[in-house]
């Protein structure tokens, strides 16, 4: 039986076991919103082998035999919901250097932006490597955004929780927020990716995707917790969380 990827948003799969220190540091080093999958079952898996399995979000990340042959451990991206006229691999994958997978992770997440604005923007041996397609970001103190959350008029209960993580993540001190243009886009993918959510215990869903309808533009940012991650839309002004979507793995029952 082939193995499976377990249900989450971002994931990180290990396909090549030569190097273990090397692995070591790139599960240090990746997003802590990112889930990563260390089973031999997936040694030497090709990149076809890897398009059969069921990814929900659309894309997935690979460290493969290149990654830890390669001194700048690139990290290959995959596209697992090509169009049908171009299921090429070259036009729906591409490398990343490690020094933006967060960056390449945050905004392929939320939608902000999409697989064909990494893919278009790689250097000539296909690795993206400077983040000049992508919005502005902004850094954001952990205290400021405290400040300001109270004002937000989001449903009480939504906002205590997301106040009451933020408290926990005060020793990070500061997070970098990304400049949504269109708010519109965020609505589009949770709408279309409201079947994966499903899988994972959410807060905030649909009060997130009603307001991101309306469009207009924020400053989003996200910040682990226990299991999971915090997304907020801020007000690029006042910083107050204009939609606040809140994720975590269901426990199941033993």
């Amino acid at each position: 039986m082939s193995p499976n990827l377990p249900p989450a948003q971002s994931i990180l799969v290990r396909t090549d076991f030569t190097d273990d220190s090397a692995w070591r540091t790139l599960m240090q080093d990746a997003p802590a919103v990112m889930t990563t999958v260390d089973d031999r079952e997936f040694a030497g898996w090709t990149v076809e082998m890897l398009l059969g399995l069921d990814v929900d979000s659309g894309y997935l990340f690979v460290a493969d035999a290149r990654t830890f042959a390669d001194p700048e451990r690139t990290i290959l991206v995959l596209n697992t919901d090509p169009a049908e006229d171009d299921e090429s691999e070259e036009a729906n994958s591409f490398r990343v250097a490690p020094e933006h997978l967060a960056s390449v992770e945050s905004n392929l997440s939320i939608a902000n932006l999409d697989f064909a604005d990494f893919a278009d923007h790689t250097d000539a041996d296909g690795v993206f490597r400077e983040p000049s397609s992508q919005p502005d970001e902004r850094a954001l103190t952990i205290e400021e955004l405290l400040v300001a959350a109270p004002g937000s008029q989001l449903p009480e209960p939504i906002l205590t929780s997301f106040i009451n993580d933020l408290e926990g993540a005060r020793g990070q001190r500061t997070t970098t927020a990304t400049y949504v243009v269109d708010l519109r886009t965020s609505a589009d993918y949770l709408e279309a990716n409201r079947e994966g959510y499903g899988l994972s215990k959410v807060v905030g869903f649909e009060e997130t995707i009603a307001r991101t309808r309306q469009g207009g533009s924020a400053l989003l940012f996200s910040f682990p917790v226990r299991s999971g991650h915090w997304s907020a839309w801020v007000d690029p002004n006042s910083l107050v969380p204009i939609a606040l979507l809140g994720v975590r793995k269901r426990t199941t029952d033993r």
